[in-house]
């Protein structure tokens, strides 16, 4: 078993995905939640290959607003 598990442009989206993750989370308390969440969606949907814009931007936007304001006001959970 001298190879290694995946290919490498598998580990290259992987590295990706976990920069793009490490960055938002950064920057979360600055820009809020709600875009960070929609931010990490859209650039990981794309990075993982869906090209259909409704599907890359309206779904991710649509979900972080339901979970946003779904823990805001109706589990009253602060979010930054």
């Amino acid at each position: 078993m001298d190879e290694p598990i995946g290919s490498l442009v598998g580990w290259g989206r992987v590295f990706l995905v976990v920069g793009v993750i490490s960055l938002v989370l950064w920057f979360m308390l600055s820009v809020g939640f709600l875009l960070s969440s929609f931010v990490v969606a859209s650039v990981t949907a794309f990075i993982l290959g869906e090209r259909d814009i409704k599907l890359c931007v309206g779904l991710p936007l649509l979900i972080a607003a339901i979970i946003t304001f779904g823990a805001q006001y109706g589990l009253i959970i602060p979010l930054p």
